[in-house]
């Protein structure tokens, strides 16, 4: 387990990101101890055309429908193994979808499979795909790009990321690294634990995601 500590600039950071629909009444499964469950059920307070539904409930496709149907949900933030279930339910698949206009997730790879299924269940709807870590939120897929591929969009405003060889040394486009990123709305650090914090954190105050990536020549991570 990871304690992160987060300031407010976190999530009024994030308020800046266009795209979705206006107004819109917005559900999410995902708890407020990750990033992006956390960035969602504070972000309502910042929309004044936003309805957040939220539960205690554990998740399950027959709730989610039930949900959707009940209260014309037109915006879902899910986990990915969530999406994953929904798009291949027979429940979902044959119930009423067409209030949702977009699909928010974050949290794990999104396939190849799972955006070709997205594509088939939900035709001419937008899944935004978003890829970050609770420690900073630094890449966007905005309503409307592409979702093919393995991309998880453009970097976002405030945001800079660069890729690094394994002596930290940035490469080029199109070379494949490890992601770096820096941004305003990066955490504070690990609660009580300095140490993990610097060990994360390169010299020039980058975030070492672990991750490996690159960017290509359109900008796209």
């Amino acid at each position: 387990n990871k304690g992160c500590v987060l300031s407010h600039i976190n999530p009024l950071a994030m308020t800046r990101e266009k795209g979705l629909p206006m107004p819109y009444s917005l559900f999410t499964f995902i708890p407020a101890f990750w990033g992006s469950g956390a960035s969602v059920l504070l972000l309502a307070a910042f929309h004044s055309s936003e309805t957040l539904i939220s539960t205690m409930q554990p998740f399950s496709v027959e709730l989610l429908v039930e949900l959707i149907q009940r209260y014309k949900i037109n915006v879902l933030s899910l986990a990915p193994a969530q999406l994953y279930l929904f798009l291949n339910s027979p429940i979902s698949n044959a119930a009423d979808k067409s209030t949702i206009k977009v699909v928010l997730t974050v949290g794990s790879m999104i396939t190849q499979q799972v955006r070709d299924k997205f594509k088939e269940i939900l035709p001419g709807r937008f899944l935004k795909i978003m890829y970050g870590l609770t420690e900073i939120q630094l890449t966007s897929m905005l309503p409307g790009d592409s979702i093919d591929g393995l991309t998880v969009g453009k970097i976002l405003p405030n945001n800079e990321i660069k890729i690094v060889n394994a002596d930290g040394e940035a490469l080029e486009l199109g070379q494949i690294g490890e992601i770096c990123g820096k941004s305003e709305s990066r955490f504070s650090g690990y609660f009580e634990n300095g140490e993990a914090t610097r060990a994360c954190t390169t010299s020039d105050g980058f975030l070492k995601t672990g991750d490996l990536g690159y960017i290509d020549e359109n900008g796209n991570v």
